[in-house]
């Protein structure tokens, strides 16, 4: 029976003997359909069969042969790059010597055999290399597929690195333009704000005094509307400042530097020493750290919120509570209060500039202290909220970092 012909791109076996008998014999033994056979009676036609076949697993050589031997037969085939790395079987029918063995195996030899060979020796050992041949060509085509998907991811790298480029040299510029509308933007409020405060100090000062001159000369609806037009003003120009000390915290902000919050707060309390008479307040405080922030900055941060705590007061005399808590890279404050409370659905709106949760009757103010405070502590690079519950009282928090380099 006669062996399959080898395919194009299919592995194959490559038989050298320079006897056609040897050749017929190991081509019926090895016949399958896993591989196929490709057969030389020389070395020359060995070394031709390699040039024309590039799919060859395996070498069974014949060491006696006329004219050029299997050794020298390997030593040809080991100088094309492309076949030094194929397994060869030398096969013998006389034993042979261990010095041309160690030559052998120094010519790229796998492994002996002696003739007559024994047909299931040698299946087994073209199965063995049939099976390291097929790995290493899955192996090969696994790394080809790991290459392209490495060029691919390359490529899509370097894409996603040129957009990450551009978008960040777009946000660097809108940052810019962003910086540079919001001074501007201060500026204006600043300007805009100082301006106007002079003619509505006219506004009030004249108001007053047609209400100082003409009050009670006039019919009670005059009265009425000159009380109204005096009381509007005022509050206007108590929005006007806010608005000024809201533009002022980034545009004209202090240096840092090292501030005794004990000292800080005990200054607070006594600029508010007649509101806290008056409610019959107790504050507490003790142990309160030094932290790296704007001197005048921080002691309105404690103010607003004291003041806030003394205005929304209970029917209970006012308690509050101040402290710190060390954390492992920022400072962690608390301001406890006993008032009124605030419902947890409306707890982030009140940091809003002109957010009320009250009408103006019942508590009096602009709205603008409590967003003075978030950007006091944005500009220090903390963070700031409140939890509370109606008739529960409040409890402010914010943080300051322990090493703050910004200015």
């Amino acid at each position: 029976m006669k062996a399959k012909k080898p395919e194009q791109n299919r592995q194959n076996i490559l038989l050298v003997d320079d006897k056609e008998s040897n050749l017929l014999t190991m081509e019926a033994l090895l016949e399958s359909s896993d591989y196929g056979i490709i057969k030389a009676d020389s070395g020359p036609k060995a070394l031709k069969q390699l040039l024309e076949n590039d799919y060859v697993f395996l070498i069974i050589l014949d060491v006696q042969m006329p004219v050029i031997d299997g050794f020298e037969t390997a030593k040809l085939i080991r100088k094309r790059e492309k076949n030094r790395y194929i397994p060869i079987i030398f096969v013998s029918a006389e034993k042979i010597e261990e010095k041309d063995i160690f030559h052998g195996y120094a010519l790229g030899a796998f492994d002996y055999l002696t003739k007559p060979i024994n047909p299931e020796i040698l299946k087994s050992k073209v199965n063995v290399f049939l099976s390291l041949y097929q790995f290493k060509q899955d192996l090969g085509t696994a790394y080809e597929q790991l290459q392209q998907e490495i060029v691919v991811r390359r490529k899509a790298e370097e894409k996603v690195l040129a957009m990450n480029e551009e978008l960040e040299l777009r946000i660097t510029e809108r940052t810019k333009s962003l910086k540079k509308s919001n001074e501007r933007l201060q500026e204006f409020a600043y300007v805009a704000s100082h301006d106007l405060q002079e003619p509505l100090r006219m506004v009030i000062n004249y108001m007053q005094l047609l209400e100082k001159k003409y009050k009670k000369n006039l019919d009670e609806k005059a009265d009425q509307c000159i009380h109204f037009a005096v009381d509007g003003a005022k509050r206007m120009q108590k929005l006007i400042q806010g608005l000024l000390a809201l533009s002022r915290i980034d545009s004209r902000g202090e240096p840092f530097e090292a501030v005794d919050c004990d000292e800080t707060v005990g200054q607070v309390l006594k600029q508010l020493k007649t509101k806290i008479s008056e409610s019959k307040a107790s504050i507490k405080y003790k142990y309160l750290p030094s932290v790296v922030a704007d001197r005048m900055q921080l002691g309105q941060l404690f103010q607003n919120i004291i003041e806030n705590a003394l205005k929304y007061r209970s029917n209970k005399k006012p308690q509050i509570s101040i402290s710190a808590e060390s954390k492992k890279h920022e400072w962690l404050f608390s301001i406890t209060d006993n008032g009124i409370g605030i419902d947890p659905i409306q707890t982030k709106q009140i940091f809003a500039i002109f957010k009320r949760l009250h009408s103006k009757k019942s508590y009096p103010g602009t709205g603008i202290g409590l967003a003075i405070c978030d950007r006091i502590i944005e500009r220090h690079g903390g963070k700031i909220w409140v939890e509370s519950n109606p008739n529960e009282g409040s409890t402010f928090f914010f943080t300051i970092p322990k090493t703050n380099e910004s200015a």
